[in-house]
């Protein structure tokens, strides 16, 4: 029997979005309802769309996608538990039977309840994480980017088509024809067929139209501005989205990867021009004396999607959900821009590290699709060389032994003098500490940490 322990802090961490926006996309879906004894019960029902799916284990160790199709939320008790293991992961349990634990008399993982857990004690977590049952292919942008905000050209052209048809031997639409058919058999951000007529005059001004396929901004130069609605989850977005998320950041509408190494700079240059983004070079001496190299790309729209798909700021980013359930190419494609920028190769392991707790999480998880298991930390420094009073902490990742030699065989770095420094160690076979059984490595507990639910956020 597949025992699978789930609640619903784990379906917010999934979705990657908060409560509030986790409860609307629920709500939007056929299937959801809450339990009309939740106020008695002090019980939450959410039921969850069809095809919904997680990782789960079993006894022995074996990880498999379960599907769910419900999540609840009720009130945990006075008491909870913070677990932290020596692999680095933590998460905060309650009393009850709420986590696997291994027993070595009968060597399976089995219930355990949480007050009997100890230090020493062996969880699974995923090593090698199997293709979930349903590849995610691509990202369409009107899941980020709203209809009622921007203009798309597929809806546009199905408004004018439908347009045209109502007005065949009339000299203009019914009253209602607007209101009819705009968010139900297209969705376009104009407030009525005159302004979409106003619109349609102002593209043959300007010799130019919104072709199907595309997004365009509303109430903004719509000239070569051009997105395709569709973002492919192949390896060189994949790559793209990795340098992103190590070198890059974003300024007003421009997107920005800063990097010395020159096959880098010549993968962003080609990609911005392929995605037909506009671009420049900022090459400059900067206050320290060292040397900066950046490429920024100019796109309102594009740059506002990367916004909502990876957030900004070095301290806000993560792996975007549609990533997990991508295939490798594009799993091999972001951890290679990934580790590119911001990899480091030592004597004895693969390293990154980054302010965002949450990204190096994530980049742990899709490492564990290539099979790979990464150990997780977080370090802060007593003072740096530039006076800080508050040093925020580092979040790091280590990838070693095995572990090591198995990446380096998968991900090609376009960084070329990484790549070549990882393809020639010899990295030990096998890691002395973290044992395996199939899909899981068996990771200890090191600290149990008793907290009141009043300190948990809401």
């Amino acid at each position: 029997q597949k025992m699978l322990y789930f609640h619903y802090q784990a379906a917010r961490y999934i979705q990657n979005q908060s409560t509030k926006q986790f409860e609307e996309q629920v709500k939007r879906t056929p299937q959801y309802k809450y339990s009309n004894e939740k106020d008695k019960l002090n019980l939450e029902i959410v039921e969850l769309p069809d095809g919904t799916y997680i990782p789960t284990t079993d006894y022995n160790g074996n990880v498999s996608w379960g599907k769910v199709s419900a999540v609840t939320r009720h009130d945990p008790g006075e008491k909870l538990y913070k677990i932290k293991t020596d692999g680095g992961r933590d998460v905060i349990v309650t009393a009850a039977k709420s986590l696997l634990i291994w027993n070595k008399d009968i060597k399976e993982f089995r219930e355990k309840l949480t007050t009997d857990i100890v230090v020493g004690d062996y969880v699974p977590v995923t090593k090698d994480l199997a293709e979930p049952p349903v590849i995610t292919e691509n990202i369409n942008l009107s899941n980020y980017l709203s209809k009622s905000e921007y203009i798309y050209g597929t809806d546009y052209n199905i408004a004018i088509k439908l347009m045209e048809e109502e007005m065949i031997n009339k000299e203009k639409c019914s009253n209602n024809w607007w209101t009819k058919m705009n968010n139900n058999k297209f969705e376009l951000p104009f407030k009525s067929k005159s302004s979409l007529l106003r619109s349609t005059t102002k593209q043959n001004q300007l010799n130019s139209k919104f072709e199907s396929n595309y997004i365009y901004p509303y109430g903004a130069n719509q000239k070569n501005t051009k997105i395709s609605d569709t973002f492919e989850l192949n390896k060189e977005n994949g790559i793209f989205i990795g340098l992103f998320l190590s070198e890059g950041s974003i300024t007003g509408r421009s997107i920005r990867i800063t990097n010395q190494d020159k096959d880098i700079q010549q993968f962003v240059k080609l990609w911005f021009e392929s995605k037909n983004i506009n671009y420049d070079i900022e090459d400059r001496i900067n206050n320290s004396g060292g040397r900066s190299f950046t490429i920024r790309g100019h796109s309102t729209i594009f740059t506002k999607f990367i916004t909502k798909l990876v957030g900004k700021g070095a301290e806000n980013k993560f792996i975007p959900s549609e990533a997990f359930t991508a295939s490798k190419e594009f799993i091999s494609g972001l951890l290679n821009g990934y580790f590119s920028g911001d990899g480091c190769i030592t004597k004895n392991s693969i390293d990154a590290s980054s302010a965002s707790k949450r990204l190096i999480e994530g980049i742990s998880m899709l490492c564990s699709r290539l099979g790979i298991f990464c150990k997780t930390y977080t370090t802060i420094l007593k003072k740096n060389n530039f006076g800080t009073k508050n040093i925020k902490p580092s979040h790091r990742l280590r990838i070693s032994s095995q572990w090591a030699e198995l990446f380096s065989r998968q991900i090609n770095l376009i960084h070329k003098e990484k790549i070549s420094k990882m393809k020639l160690k010899k990295w030990n076979k096998k890691h002395q500490k973290y044992e395996s059984l199939n899909n899981i490595i068996m990771d200890s507990i090191t600290e149990i940490i008793e907290i009141n639910k009043d300190e948990i956020e809401s």
